[in-house]
């Protein structure tokens, strides 16, 4: 190997001199901008959803709890009742001690009191699609025996609405949306 000697350094002929020829082209960067670009509009699609995926994901939460709450029902023997009321679920068991009916809150952490997403209202129709209950203190029963009557739960954004109808036998599903907007325009023209 031959080196090049000059004043103030010895370097090897073969060596790489870094000039200004070495580095990244513009369409390189560009390629990397485009890449970061989707990879990120990617991430805050996930991060944030919109209304309508939050309006959902909160149905099929508040489905899981009710179902929950029927399971500890027939699987406990205890009636366990529910009520929706400043916005939040929440789960009740009678107090079998006391000779009168009291309800306590439930002591499970799958039923344990939970609001609603900010910018979903939730409301509860007591015997399917009759008018929606103003009484806080209304209660909607699952039963040790599965059956019981019949329920409706509206959950609404800005953006739509989804309901949760629960038929005599405990049974969930989503229901029709028509008939929960129909009954929601009539409640507010008789007011």
């Amino acid at each position: 190997m031959r080196l090049l000697k000059h004043k103030w350094s010895v370097m090897p002929v073969n060596a790489r001199v870094f000039n200004s020829k070495n580095g990244f082209t513009l369409i390189e960067i560009l390629v990397v901008v485009i890449i970061i670009g989707i990879a990120l509009s990617l991430a805050v699609a996930k991060l944030y959803p919109d209304e309508n995926e939050r309006l959902r994901e909160e149905t099929d939460r508040a489905v899981a709890m009710l179902e929950a709450a029927r399971d500890e029902a027939a699987f406990s023997g205890h009636t366990i009742a529910f009520n929706i009321s400043e916005n939040t679920l929440t789960f009740y068991e009678r107090d079998t001690r006391s000779a009168e009916i009291k309800w306590l809150p439930v002591n499970n952490p799958q039923l344990e009191a939970r609001p609603f997403a900010d910018g979903i209202s939730a409301a509860l129709r007591l015997g399917g699609s009759g008018a929606q209950t103003s009484d806080k203190n209304a209660l909607a029963l699952f039963q040790p025996a599965g059956v019981g009557a019949p329920f409706e739960v509206l959950l609404a954004s800005n953006f739509g609405q989804r309901v949760i109808v629960a038929d005599a036998l405990g049974n969930l599903s989503l229901g029709n949306l028509d008939t929960a907007i129909s009954a929601n325009t009539s409640q507010v023209n008789a007011r």
